[in-house]
């Protein structure tokens, strides 16, 4: 190589050429390698005009030693012969490449008189005889001598200087990148420590001699906090207005007393009405009896009771739970009619400060009953066709969103039949769009019940007991989000327990053991109150229960564990009960012009926000029915065949499967025709002996 000359050479001033240590806190050999700039071979035999950065040579890990360390010498190489002559040794200047007979006998190897690591550095940085060998050599003829450098077309790189103290310990997380003007040549810098952003000044900046270019690491997305801030709920103008009907006395109730009190008179029975409440479709009247008297009295003449009062339907509650009267209940002979309006625009719906309060209707007292579902927290709604049972559900939903925003609740709605809760699609309060499919409800159900696991594992991680804890202490940092709660709303389950009982009473019973806890709560809506479809799980696990008129008793006991919703009147006529004795209340009427003002004013304003689809559950559908190998189920089927009756039992002792598993295989059995397709958890018939079986699947 040609030397280049300069308008100022260093190395006439500044004495022998020396290889630079690289600073160990800079970046160091041993440290990062991928940042080296490979080069032409950098020795001291090439002259001066070389980079003063230590490069690693192409030829540094060669196979010959000779050629590999020529890079590093600091005089020409002389035969083996020649140096053991001269020094003692063949490779005096490198000691730790010795032979093993020289390193091991240190009398036929005489210390080296010039070496790397034998004095070689020291000598010649001996500044004894002049402490300051630069000291004739000013800042500006360092930058005069680059200058011209760079006018001869000469490459220069900057050497980076050592990171100072003051940041060494900082974390390598980020790394920065040197900005340098268009005329050098880019020095590709290895990760080294750098400043934090929070700690970066100008005047770090300049004690570290770089401009950085800042590359932070790609972060998670920020929690969206607040999506609905400022939320505009619905007004109450939006719903029908109260009735203006009278609420005073009519006559005809002193006329009712005397025909009571007459009829108490006849048949012997010492009593008379005290008293009386007027609701908007039933008063009842208060009876108090004589001492000695016996309650049952009044129950044996409640159809001459009826026959004197001309009414069409009579209940009796003996005694009034807190009162020691008992109460005959009469339908009044005009009705009045009750709106939602008049319901939540109460000043107790209004006041209220729970965001699971729903409004139920007017109490037989004629006061509004408000009820907190978070403490049901689930509830079944049952009764027959007409009777007031999709009107309740439509109120219930209602009076949620007229104080909820989606980021309080948010909902999950199946109705098979397409009819009652389609008014409700497109809302932001919507998890995915209304269900009518019953395969989708299962999955739904399913995706419910790993929520309520999910949010009870987080629970547990930051120490809250329940959702209201939760959102506590979360509104006081950004790290999370408050989480909702969830209404899963089920119409016509005694349909969906048709087509697939077994699952979705493993899901209810799953969801309602800490779904109080976790926020997440079910409404359960049926025109079949039969003991297949309102069953002993569904019964001690749902609570709270309301029932519309039914046609018999025994619904009635089915429903609410006692008789009486066979005496209701139909059109909003209920009983609600909750763990106490039942109440007796008229549901609010909710008109279809109330559910689309409501539901048109929420989807004018905000767009739906799902969290999932139908295609997403149907993925998980598909995915839960080919989880099973054909190898699994061909066993299961050989031994349902070597049996007359086959259970889900018998899949869950044999192969040690939890109900879930056992249960998909039962409707896989069920679907190749191997067992009769039968309805519940009861031994169901083999329809195919083992070699129809074989046949079977070797056709398939």
């Amino acid at each position: 190589m040609k030397k280049k000359k300069t308008e100022f050479d260093i190395t006439k001033q500044m004495g022998p050429f020396v290889i630079p240590q690289i600073e160990k806190q800079l970046v160091g050999l041993r440290n990062v390698n991928n940042g080296f700039v490979k080069s032409e071979t950098v020795s001291p035999m090439h002259g001066t005009n070389v980079s003063d950065v230590m490069t690693v040579p192409e030829n540094f890990m060669h196979d010959d030693i000779d050629l590999a360390y020529d890079a590093f010498r600091v005089e020409p190489k002389l035969t083996a012969q020649d140096e053991i002559k001269k020094h003692g040794s063949s490779y005096h200047e490198f000691p730790s490449i010795d032979q093993t007979d020289d390193m091991e006998n240190p009398k036929q190897n005489p210390e080296p008189e010039l070496g790397i690591n034998n004095g070689v550095i020291e000598e010649l940085c001996d500044f004894s005889s002049n402490p300051t060998p630069y000291a004739d050599i000013t800042e500006q003829d360092i930058l005069d001598s680059i200058e011209g450098a760079k006018k001869q077309g000469n490459e220069f790189i900057p050497t980076p200087p050592p990171v100072t103290d003051e940041y060494t310990d900082i974390d390598q997380s980020e790394a920065y990148t040197e900005v340098f003007s268009s005329e050098q040549v880019p020095y590709q810098a290895p990760p080294i420590s750098c400043i934090p952003e929070d700690a970066y000044s100008e005047e770090a900046e300049e004690e570290v001699g770089r401009t950085f270019e800042w590359k932070p690491e790609e972060t998670a997305a920020p929690i969206e906090h607040d999506k609905y801030l400022g939320y505009q709920y619905p007004s109450i103008d939006l719903l029908v207005p109260p009735s203006l009907d009278s609420l005073e006395e009519p006559e005809w109730i002193q006329e009712r007393i005397n025909e009571i009190n007459n009829t108490l008179k006849a048949f012997d029975v010492n009593g008379e009405v005290v008293g009386y409440t007027h609701g908007p479709t039933v008063t009842r009247y208060e009876i108090k009896l004589e001492t000695g008297v016996n309650v049952k009295k009044i129950t044996s003449i409640e159809d001459n009771l009826k026959m004197s009062l001309a009414a069409k339907t009579l209940r009796i509650e003996a005694p009034i739970p807190g009162k020691k009267t008992v109460g005959v209940e009469a339908p009044n002979d005009v009705v009045r009619d009750v709106n939602l309006s008049e319901v939540v625009g109460s000043e107790e719906f209004l006041s209220s400060k729970k965001p699971l309060d729903i409004a139920l209707g007017i109490g037989i007292d004629g006061k509004p009953v408000i009820t907190d579902m978070a403490k049901m927290p689930h509830l079944l709604v049952a009764g027959t066709t007409g009777s007031g049972k999709s009107v309740c559900l439509n109120t219930i939903l209602l009076s949620l969103l007229m104080h909820n925003s989606p980021e309080d609740l948010k909902m999950i709605i199946i109705d098979p039949k397409f009819v009652e809760l389609t008014d409700y699609r497109d809302l932001p309060h919507l998890l995915t769009p209304v269900i009518t499919d019953a395969k989708l409800a299962i999955e739904a159900v399913k995706w419910a019940q790993q929520e309520t696991q999910r949010r009870f594992r987080i629970f547990s991680s930051v120490g809250a007991r329940d959702l209201q804890e939760f959102n506590k202490a979360v509104s006081k940092t950004l790290d999370q989000k408050q989480m909702p709660y969830i209404l899963l709303v089920l119409d016509e389950f005694g349909d969906l327990m048709q087509k697939c009982g077994n699952e979705l009473l493993e899901g209810i019973r799953s969801i309602t053991a800490i779904g109080r806890a976790c926020g997440v709560h079910l409404l359960v809506a049926t025109q079949r109150p039969t003991t297949d479809v309102i069953n002993g799980v569904i019964k001690s696990n749902i609570q709270a229960r309301i029932a519309f008129r039914v046609a018999s008793i025994t619904d009635s006991v089915t429903i609410i564990d006692q008789a009486g919703a066979e005496n209701l009147l139909g059109n909003g006529d209920m009983l609600y009960k909750n763990l106490d004795e039942p109440i007796r209340l008229q549901c609010a009427y909710t008109r279809k012009e109330d559910i689309e003002k409501v539901c048109n004013f929420i989807r004018s304003n905000y767009a739906p926000d799902y969290e999932f689809t139908h295609e997403m559950l149907s993925s998980n559908s598909i995915q839960s029915t080919q989880e099973f190998s054909s190898e699994l189920i061909y066993q299961v089927a050989r031994l349902a065949a070597s049996k007359k009756q086959f259970s889900i039992n018998q899949i869950m002792n044999t192969y040690n499967f939890q109900f879930n598993k056992a249960s998909r295989i039962m409707d896989r059995l069920i679907e190749l025709g191997i067992v009769e397709r039968k309805e519940g958890p009861t031994s169901k018939r083999v329809l195919m002996d083992q070699a129809q079986v074989d046949s079977l699947f070797n056709k398939r």
